[in-house]
């Protein structure tokens, strides 16, 4: 009898351990999720908000390659990259057209354009009709 009482004991000892190991382990496997998703949330509002200064940095390179251009083969090449750099924004952003894509693009040229004027002397500026109003444009 005593034997008996010993094993059962040792069994139910053994079931209400592992009941709480799993328990535990379920618990620990959410938490591990919700921070999972936590982490996820600001990784994509992080890439949201880097992607105006990639766009910043392409939009610098463009200046640099259209300043640098030899005047007749160049012109064929700038116009290459441009359509080129305009596939790839319509590809990254299926729901805007190719005139949101020339606001974006002359918005982020003007900015640039004052980031590199603003290092000249005072009389030298950006007029004001050289940067468009753009309407509906979520990302500024």
């Amino acid at each position: 009898m005593i034997r008996f009482l010993k094993s059962t004991f040792f069994i139910l000892t053994l079931i209400i351990s592992l009941t709480a190991f799993s328990i535990s382990t379920t618990i620990w496997a959410l938490s591990l999720a919700s921070q999972v998703t936590v982490l996820s949330a600001n990784a994509t509002a992080q890439a949201v908000k880097n992607r105006r200064q990639i766009a910043k940095i392409a939009a610098k390179a463009r200046l640099r390659r259209i300043v640098a251009i030899v005047p007749f083969a160049g012109i064929a090449a700038v116009g290459y990259f441009e359509d080129q750099d305009r596939r790839e924004w319509l590809e990254a952003n299926p729901d805007k057209t190719n005139a949101d894509y020339a606001c974006e693009l002359a918005e982020l040229t003007g900015e640039v354009m004052d980031e590199v004027l603003s290092e000249l002397p005072m009389e030298i500026s950006l007029p004001n009709w050289a940067v468009p109003e753009c309407p509906n444009n979520p990302e500024t």
